[in-house]
């Protein structure tokens, strides 16, 4: 945050932008789909090296993909300035390549143990026509600008590859319509009663101390941890937990109604039905990294502010409703957000905040290492949202 780049030349953030790549484990496009993509430049018909590219685009491990795309867009830009700074896509990618491809003759890598590693050696049959250093640098030069060029397309799944994807447990995830939760076989039920089954549900959870949950994380005086759910999506479910120096309702609002207090990637909210005095229909969008798309959320949320010891309870879930109004982003799906908020001193809470969110686009191992520890850490924002006073506590409102 302290750093001022009008400091520095834009060579030498040039030059820190693509030694991050290079000093990479491993190259942004990895040691094969490095090869794959040197080989559709070199033999593949330049009408469908896009829809080949695409393809392989779907092989890259999450994180990779996500860099990829902030890069590209970053270098799409720069591009579209070239009658300026003389950086056609073509200059860039000459630039760039050596560091984002694993090429022959780059000579040894190194692990994160600081241990040495020869590449392994390319077989004479994979790249018989392209052997030639000089050569596979050029195919790979003229990939990566035809990435930047198409990089609007590049990362997207193309239609007719959706026609033979069908992935059974995100259907099974699917939100329902709001006027259908709480209601059994028979129809009965309402969403008081589904508000009511998630809280005991929480305060039992609560009660046996999260003894089935798995402790993974706990830094800035927040813990965190997971649990596998047996119910056939590959999802965890994931538990932060911290505490506030707050009172339980001042914290309930702060989650209600002032979001964005403590939420920094929210850029949309709306209430979109009150459906009674503790239940609601809700709508946001959250953009945590730009240039890549929004997500957006529709969801009902219904809490209690007058249970057992003085505590409060939030649930929410991802639900459809007629008249809520998607962004322009992915649309995600809350499976489960439960927040417990436990008074242990006289302005003092433990805050439990359980989610189990699927935000498209992403693999179940990617959230499960990456995003579900994130969006439990949240509850630090949470807590530092309440600032402090030498009078006792105040807000940041």
């Amino acid at each position: 945050d302290n750093v001022h780049y009008s400091d520095f030349s834009v060579y030498e953030v040039a030059d820190v932008l693509k030694q991050y790549f290079r000093d990479l484990p491993e190259r942004l496009f990895t040691h094969k789909l490095s090869e794959s993509l040197i080989l559709i430049s070199a033999f593949v018909p330049r009408e469908v090296q896009l829809e080949a590219m695409q393809a392989v685009m779907l092989l890259l491990p999450d994180e990779n993909r996500e860099a990829l795309q902030s890069l590209l867009l970053f270098l799409k830009d720069v591009s579209e300035n070239s009658k300026k700074n003389q950086m056609t896509a073509e200059n860039l990618a000459v630039c760039f390549a050596p560091s984002l491809f694993s090429l022959p003759g780059q000579g040894q890598r190194h692990s994160w143990d600081g241990s040495s590693k020869k590449p392994k050696q390319k077989s004479k049959g994979s790249l018989k026509h392209a052997k030639d250093v000089n050569e596979s640098a050029v195919h790979a030069n003229n990939s990566l600008a035809l990435m930047i060029k198409e990089c609007g397309t590049l990362l997207t799944v193309p239609h007719d590859y959706q026609m033979y994807c069908r992935f059974t447990h995100l259907e099974e995830g699917d939100p329902v319509p709001y006027t259908d939760l709480g209601k059994d076989e028979s129809g009965s039920g309402d969403h008081v009663r589904y508000t009511d089954s998630c809280i005991s549900a929480l305060l039992k959870e609560s009660a046996e101390k999260f003894r089935d949950w798995v402790n993974c994380l706990s830094s800035d005086g927040t813990n965190v941890s997971y649990k596998k759910v047996g119910d056939g999506l590959p999802l965890w479910l994931w538990r932060g937990v911290t505490e506030v120096s707050a009172e339980p309702k001042q914290i309930l609002h702060r989650l209600l109604r002032e979001r964005h207090l403590w939420d920094a990637d929210i850029v949309r909210w709306r209430v979109v039905e009150t459906l009674d005095e503790q239940s609601e229909v809700f709508e946001y969008s959250v953009h945590s990294m730009a240039p890549h798309p929004t997500r957006d959320y529709c969801t009902f949320r219904s809490w209690r502010n007058d249970l057992a010891h003085g505590a409060c309870a939030l649930v929410e879930t991802s639900v459809t409703h007629p008249e809520s109004k998607q962004g322009s982003g992915l649309m995600g799906t809350v499976l489960a957000g439960r927040y417990l908020i436990e008074p242990i001193g006289a302005t003092r809470c433990r805050l439990t905040y359980i989610t189990r969110i699927d935000s498209r686009g992403r693999s179940a191992e990617f959230y499960n290492n990456a995003l579900g520890p994130y969006n439990a850490a949240l509850v630090g924002r949470v807590r530092d949202s309440f600032v402090p006073t030498d009078s006792g506590m105040e807000t940041e409102v």
